[in-house]
């Protein structure tokens, strides 16, 4: 599993290095970032080219898939303009404003 799954305030380690297969459809979803987090410049989930993304607290986004094994979002970031897509860890964003979308260990809450 990857190491971005924290549960701490900390910086992860890249995402886990499968396909990203297994995902959990949660479309249209908003979701703010509880924390800053600062992305490995790995591919996490080769062939898939979308990278893992950088987040600063407070940064809002929409989520598109969440991955059921691992707790890893794909997510696309409402806030710039060009509206980047990417992977984040769950346990740094939040759906409600209290609590991670994510516990460290990657059980949903």
């Amino acid at each position: 599993q990857g190491g971005g799954l924290l549960g701490t305030q900390t910086l992860g380690s890249s995402a886990p290095s499968s396909k990203p297969e297994g995902t959990l459809s949660t479309r249209n979803q908003k979701v703010k970032a509880m924390y800053n987090y600062k992305a490995s410049p790995e591919l996490p989930f080769p062939p898939d080219e979308r990278m893992e993304l950088d987040l600063k607290k407070g940064a809002e986004m929409m989520l598109l898939y969440k991955r059921a094994q691992d707790g890893w979002c794909l997510v696309h970031m409402v806030d710039e303009p060009t509206r980047k897509e990417g992977w984040v860890p769950g346990n740094f964003i939040t759906a409600d404003g209290k609590k991670p979308l994510v516990n460290a260990d990657g059980s949903e809450n």
